[in-house]
């Protein structure tokens, strides 16, 4: 899944941007910026606010917000404007991004460990302790936050 989408209405230099995209109840949602050059925007932004990309009601009353926004007097056709951005950003979501074979990846190198008490920690990458509850396992990880803490390094719980 991508984070962001952006189009650019052809010879108008309005860009329509949607980004921090989540999927909630099967629907597709984001944050959409609508950038335009033009007397209404500020700072160079004519709306922006969250969107159901997924809901056409959603996107037709976005397009009649900016439409009342810009008042560029029915020069844009803002209706097709957020319909293809969004159109575009679910087409790409349910592409989603090509399979790779794990096998060809090159294994990484064996990174500088960190030893604690018989325990073997990566100094670069998260560790998870797993357990039944009521093993200690918190306990366990204050203490080994201790020891790493005495031993001068940052951590925290």
């Amino acid at each position: 899944m991508t984070d962001f989408y952006r189009y650019t209405l052809p010879g108008h230099g309005i860009v329509f941007e949607a980004d921090r995209l989540r999927r909630e109840r099967d629907e597709l949602h984001g944050e959409l910026t609508v950038r335009a050059d033009i007397p209404n925007a500020i700072d160079g932004i004519l709306n922006v606010g969250t969107l159901n990309l997924s809901s056409p009601r959603a996107r037709q009353e976005r397009a009649k917000l900016l439409a009342q926004r810009a008042n560029l007097n029915g020069t844009i056709d803002w209706i097709l404007a957020v319909e293809t951005l969004c159109q575009g950003a679910m087409k790409a979501e349910r592409e989603g991004q090509p399979a790779v074979d794990l096998r060809q990846i090159p294994r990484p190198t064996r990174e500088e460990e960190i030893r604690v008490e018989g325990l073997t920690f990566p100094r670069r990458h998260p560790s998870i302790v797993f357990g039944d509850g009521g093993a200690a396992k918190s306990y366990t990880g204050l203490f080994v936050a201790g020891r790493l803490a005495l031993s001068g390094l940052k951590v925290a719980v």
